[in-house]
């Protein structure tokens, strides 16, 4: 009788690690049904509100903003953004090829275009020269130097002046949609005679909202 109940506990012991195991591995095998319900934020599709041509090519315009007044200044020498236009541009056919390894599938590049102003005491032009066409434009910690070609010619070498200044600087990248916010650096004004820049650069941080 003995020798019976040995065999049957260890066919009992046996059982019952297997319904452990078999009860561990349901509960492995189970992971909850639940899936991550987080929606992506995927931007909005952005429309063309304008074309038109330019001495830089047929333009694309998907975002403007005309209403801007956001000032840096030092010493009465002011350098005002007066508005910013970003989208998509064919550029004309002379120049295309200078931006070609940025461009899309179709050869278009994107632009971003700066309306600024120069104002202030005019008194204080007649000694300093200020070059603002040679700004910079950083996107995304990536800076992007403004077009030597076709950004106007915004500046001032100490000659009189009498009235603002006033131009568009274009800046051509590979940045994408939508924009949201880029800041302009320009270099300060500097003294002729020493050749001092009146102060760091000036900076300007512009939020680009769409309705």
């Amino acid at each position: 009788m003995k020798k019976l109940i040995f065999p049957l506990l260890l066919l009992a012991f046996a059982y019952g690690c297997n319904n452990n195991d078999d009860a561990v591995v349901d509960v492995v095998a189970s992971p909850s049904n639940e899936l991550n319900t987080e929606q992506s934020t995927e931007a909005e599709p952005l429309t063309i509100i304008k074309t038109y041509d330019e001495a830089i090519g047929q333009l694309e315009a998907y975002y403007l903003n005309e209403q801007l007044t956001q000032t840096v200044g030092e010493e009465d020498i002011n350098l005002t953004v007066t508005s910013v236009e970003y989208g998509k541009v064919l550029i004309n056919e002379e120049n295309r090829g200078i931006y070609e390894d940025i461009g899309d599938e179709v050869g278009k590049n994107v632009y971003i275009k700066i309306g600024v102003k120069i104002d202030g005491n005019f008194d204080h032009f007649k000694d300093k020269t200020f070059f603002a066409y040679q700004s910079e434009l950083e996107i995304m910690d990536i800076i992007t130097q403004a077009d030597s070609t076709f950004s106007d010619q915004v500046k001032f070498e100490g000659e009189a002046v009498s009235t603002p200044i006033t131009g568009y600087l274009y800046f051509i990248t590979d940045a994408e949609f939508p924009i949201k916010k880029v800041n302009l650096i320009t270099p300060a004004p500097f003294n002729n005679g020493d050749k001092r820049s009146i102060s760091n650069p000036y900076e300007i941080e512009l939020n680009l909202k769409t309705k």
